[in-house]
């Protein structure tokens, strides 16, 4: 029996600092939200972050998440596994080292020790690091860009991230693009060149080294302005490319719930998009149909049998499921679930 928990409530004080603090990020585009202005976030469109920084959405009560509260309890572990097993050490938010090394950008507030960053020029530009670490020797090592030599006392961003057992695949060589875009966003802002990204993936301590990609943060304060903009003149942002256009299509409806019942006339481009769209539901038709006639001729050949297995070695399966009704009008049955496995990798020459 698993035993119930609860997540610690802030304090009076506590709530009203953190609501505090959400006041201020919600007068420009943070590091986490980044990949959403974007278009890379597949939970969070950038309508739907249009639509919070305009004060028109609700932003999402992460409080009572047990991965967020983890995170959280876990990031000062993270930040002592850096001093123990690498060449890096974090560097205290009061430390000396940090007066004056970000010329571009000034405090625009404190909580729970964090701060958090506005850029002084472009003040829609916040970020809020997670700390940050530097050199404590010459370290050299080679990367996708070459030979990288960092200097002792050479400052760099730090971002701790705990990362459980379902995305853990995502993150191999380096980090996937939702904290690759929020690092991104944080060494633009900041005027850094490259952040630790320390990260315990299914309880396995990995620090990646993520050097600045310029042309990835140009391409990204382009789209983060325009976004803006958008807040600034309460204009809703047209749909560009989302990596998930199901979310914007989500957000686009809580900000539009109700239908009017008038009929109006739109560009003539939507003729375009429905013959596209039309095509695409015949294609994907035919596709259905083609694997349905595959897993007919899979059954074939399996009959009676659960396994399968191919000269290739392609294992296959057709196991028998029982369902209960649960109700009169619906009785028990059976049927067979087809389960295909991956193609097995090319022994070793």
């Amino acid at each position: 029996m698993i035993l119930p928990t609860r997540i610690p409530s802030p304090t009076p004080e506590e709530q009203a600092a953190l609501e505090e603090w959400r006041t201020v990020r919600r007068t420009g585009i943070g590091s986490s939200d980044a990949a959403s202005a974007c278009g890379l976030d597949k939970y969070r469109s950038s309508l739907q972050l249009w639509g919070e920084k305009a004060g028109l959405l609700a932003e999402p009560d992460l409080d009572d998440v047990e991965v967020v509260y983890m995170g959280r309890v876990l990031e000062p572990v993270i930040r002592e596994e850096i001093n123990r097993r690498t060449d890096f050490e974090v560097v205290p938010y009061d430390s000396e080292d940090l007066a004056g090394a970000f010329p571009d950008c000034e405090l625009a507030g404190i909580w729970n020790g964090q701060p958090l960053y506005r850029h002084k020029t472009e003040r829609w530009r916040l970020v809020s690091p997670d700390g940050f670490v530097r050199a404590t020797r010459e370290i050299e090592f080679t990367d996708d860009t070459g030979t990288v030599v960092l200097v002792p006392g050479e400052l760099l961003l730090l971002e701790c991230k705990s990362v459980g057992f379902y995305a853990g695949a995502d993150w191999d060589a380096e980090p996937p693009i939702r904290p690759l875009m929020q690092v991104t966003h944080g060494m633009a802002t900041l005027g850094l060149k490259a952040t630790i990204v320390a990260a315990m993936v299914e309880r396995n301590f990995r620090p990646y080294y993520q050097p600045l990609n310029d042309r990835l943060a140009l391409n990204m304060l382009q789209r983060e302005r325009a976004l803006w903009g958008c807040v600034e003149s309460m204009t809703e942002p047209p749909f560009t490319q989302e990596v998930d256009p199901r979310a914007w299509i989500e957000a686009h409806d809580r900000l539009h719930p109700d239908d009017t019942g008038e009929e109006v006339e739109v560009d003539a481009v939507v003729d375009d998009l429905l013959e596209t769209r039309d095509e695409l539901k015949e294609r994907i038709k035919k596709t259905e149909e083609h694997a349905k006639a595959i897993e007919a001729r899979l059954a074939e050949a399996l009959k009676d049998a659960t396994f399968g297995r191919t000269p290739s070695g392609r294992k296959f399966s057709r196991k028998t499921i029982a369902v209960s009704g649960g109700t009169i009008e619906r009785k028990p049955y059976t049927y067979r679930r087809l389960h295909v496995g991956k193609p097995t990798a090319p022994a070793a020459v």
